[in-house]
């Protein structure tokens, strides 16, 4: 038999897709090979064969499971297509991620009730776990982009390929500000999921370093912002605004 096209399935609420993309980006980074709807579907396909083809072909099918994983139907499609011929788990392995809780409701899977599932609910339980995910699914684990230690700043990194940052880091000269740097982060990275979820505006009286501080987090937290960083300045317009943004090529 040909090995399968797609190593992984995962299956989730389209509710959780923000915390699915990046589990997908960390899995695919790391040698394992993921069905995900939004990248593996393309234009014009036919989805509804695409997606039981992946399921009929993959090796394992990972739920990420929330109250709303338990309340979509198209889920409930597929985790019956999952175990319709192989009741058992015999040839496929099931590998359920905890979101959110949802084992208490009437309506959770009773398929996986008996099944340990990982818990990925918070930043560092998914961080904790994730090496492990990821060898069991088959990959190598790279590094953490976010050190653990928040008792002190993390190193400045290289910028990723895609990015327009006209200021320098400060490097070790940038002192004190370690709280209001992973204040920071913890705005943009919600729902403790690693995963950028909105906006962040930093308010305060002039002198108190906030330029500096957009600056140095840049800088030192590149590795998480593998899709690029820009710089603009937005208070110029919109089409200054376009203009550095196309600027922004890979270097």
């Amino acid at each position: 038999m040909a090995d399968p096209a797609y190593r992984v399935f995962l299956s989730h609420s389209g509710k959780d897709k923000d915390f699915v993309r990046e589990l997908y980006r960390r899995l695919t980074r790391d040698g394992v090979s993921c069905f995900f709807d939004i990248e593996s579907i393309g234009w014009g396909q036919n989805w509804v064969r695409a997606l039981g083809r992946a399921l009929d072909e993959c090796e394992f099918v990972v739920f990420v499971l929330s109250p709303d994983f338990c309340n979509s139907e198209w889920v409930e499609v597929e985790r019956t297509s999952s175990i319709a011929d192989d009741a058992g788990g015999h040839k496929r392995k099931v590998r359920p991620l905890m979101l959110r809780p949802c084992r208490d409701l009437p309506n959770f899977p009773r398929f996986l009730r008996q099944v340990q599932s990982m818990d990925v609910s918070t930043t560092a339980n998914f961080g904790e776990n994730y090496p492990r995910i990821c060898r069991e699914l088959g990959g190598t684990p790279g590094a953490d982009a976010v050190p653990p230690d928040r008792t002190k700043l993390p190193p400045v990194s290289p910028l990723p390929e895609r990015h327009r940052m006209p200021y320098r880091s400060l490097g070790d000269k940038f002192i004190g500000r370690v709280d209001p740097f992973w204040s920071l982060h913890d705005s943009l990275f919600r729902d403790s999921t690693t995963i950028l979820a909105g906006e962040v505006v930093v308010v305060g009286t002039g002198g108190l370093g906030k330029t500096q501080l957009a600056i140095e987090y840049a800088h030192r937290m590149a590795p998480s912002y593998s899709g690029g960083i820009y710089w603009v300045d937005a208070d110029q317009g919109l089409s200054t605004l376009i203009a550095q943004l196309s600027e922004a090529r890979p270097h």
